[in-house]
Formats: C-alpha cells, structure tokens, sequence
C-alpha cells in the first residue's frame, strides 16, 4: 500500500518531503511531568492500542481534496489524519498555494 501511496503521489502532483516507520509500540517510553516539574517515564506506549501511530509522511500538495482520496490507499482498518504543519519556517518557503503537512 505504500509503495502505490508513494507512485500515485508523484503522479498526481504530491511531493512527499519526509516521513519514517516508527518502531513498535512495545519500544515506546512515555515522559509526562510530575507536579513538581520532574520526569515521570513509562516504558511502553501510553495512549490506548488504537491510538498508536505507526508511521507518517510528510507531503506538500496544492491538492488537498486530492491527497486526502490517496490517503485512503493506507487505510485498511483504523483512521489517517492529515495536518498542516506548525512550522512558520516552512510555510514561507513552498509555493503559492501549496500547503505543507504531515499524514499519520
């Protein structure tokens, strides 16, 4: 699913500029503050199994009712979310029109 994810992007004008697998939740370690501003870690995933996130892609695109049909190429079960990135920094340098963002 990927691979056709990755060939049906570059067909269709999405310029995917990053992205990884992520490693299995069992290798996660959760930090969350203590009251006292301390760390507090927790080896293993702390958010429920359905909410894991296993990859992401990050993909600029002047098309983002088009991405988001591509999008469904990677979902068989569960749920994908497509973002808009933070980042000022990036948003400067694409070109008019185009958007800059992360799909999980």
């Amino acid at each position: 699913r990927h691979d056709e994810f990755s060939r049906r992007c570059a067909e269709e004008g999405h310029e995917i500029t990053g992205g990884a697998e992520l490693g299995h939740s069992r290798t996660a370690r959760s930090v969350r503050a203590a009251a006292d501003g301390s760390p507090v870690v927790t080896d293993g995933p702390y958010t429920e199994l359905v909410e894991q996130l296993g990859g992401y892609y990050v993909v600029r695109t002047a098309d983002l009712d088009g991405l988001t049909r591509l999008v469904t190429l990677l979902v068989s079960t569960g749920t994908a979310e497509i973002r808009p990135l933070a980042s000022d920094e990036v948003s400067q340098e694409q070109p008019a029109g185009a958007q800059t963002g992360a799909v999980s």
